[in-house]
């Protein structure tokens, strides 16, 4: 979900200007992307080691979490519409609870 998202994203920003460029040539923009890509890719390989414990499941979660709120603020205003399709990195944020168990932050000398 995250990747199409990313994607819909770039084709917005190719298509708003900022100071006569589109908003996809700002470094900003190109660095928040790449960002959000390496963050996919490195779900993509946590994902074929099943092995993985709840911590590192969990953190990994979180960064997802945190690239999908990176592609939510590239759709500016729009992405806070009830109906845009970015409401699905919404709930996935509100629903990581019922999914993943989250490490005990008492354990190990808390």
């Amino acid at each position: 979900m995250l990747d199409r998202l990313l994607d819909a994203a770039v084709e917005r920003l190719g298509t708003r200007r900022f100071g006569g460029l589109p908003l996809i040539e700002r470094q900003f923009v190109a660095g928040a992307l790449a960002d959000v890509v390496t963050e996919i890719e490195l779900a993509a390989g946590a994902a074929a080691r099943p092995e993985a414990s709840a911590e590192a499941l969990w953190a990994q979660h979180e960064r997802l979490t945190e690239a999908g709120w990176t592609v939510t603020r590239l759709f500016g205003a729009e992405g806070y519409v009830v109906d845009h399709p970015v409401r699905g990195l919404h709930l996935s944020a509100l629903t990581a609870d019922l999914w993943l168990a989250r490490p005990d932050s008492t354990e190990g000398g808390g």
